[in-house]
C-alpha cells in the first residue's frame, strides 16, 4: 500500500502487469508494465515509490541478473537500480525484505 493505494505486480500469467486499486473509488487502474516479467519476487514502497525485486522468470528461472526496478508515481515509469550480486548468488526467491537505513534487506 502506497499512498492509500494498493498495488500489484507481476504474476504468473504475463508476469510484466501492474495495477493500482482505489478502495475509495472501487477501482482498478493499469499502470505502465514492468521492464522484466518476473513472479515470487518481492515488492516494497519506500519514499514514495515501489521497488520490485528478484524472483523468476515465467518460465521458472532464477532472476539472478535482473536489476531492481523502480516504480515513480509521477511518471508512471519504471527505472532500473543496481543488481544485488550477493544476494543473487545463491537465490533472489526471498520470502521477505525490508529497508532499514536506505540499505535494503
Amino acid at each position: 500500500m502506497l499512498k492509500d493505494k494498493i498495488y500489484g505486480c507481476g504474476g504468473s500469467d504475463q508476469g510484466d502487469g501492474v495495477a493500482r486499486y482505489d478502495p475509495v473509488a472501487s477501482r482498478w487502474e493499469d499502470l505502465a508494465k514492468l521492464k522484466t516479467a518476473r513472479w515470487h519476487h518481492q515488492v516494497i514502497s519506500y519514499s514514495d515509490k515501489i521497488w520490485v525485486l528478484g524472483g523468476q522468470s515465467i518460465s521458472g528461472t532464477t532472476l539472478s541478473d535482473v536489476p531492481i526496478e523502480i516504480y515513480d508515481l509521477v511518471s508512471n515509469t519504471w527505472n532500473t537500480s543496481q543488481i544485488i550480486k550477493e544476494a543473487c548468488q545463491t537465490s533472489m526467491n526471498v520470502n521477505s525484505c525490508k529497508i532499514v537505513d536506505c540499505v535494503v534487506f
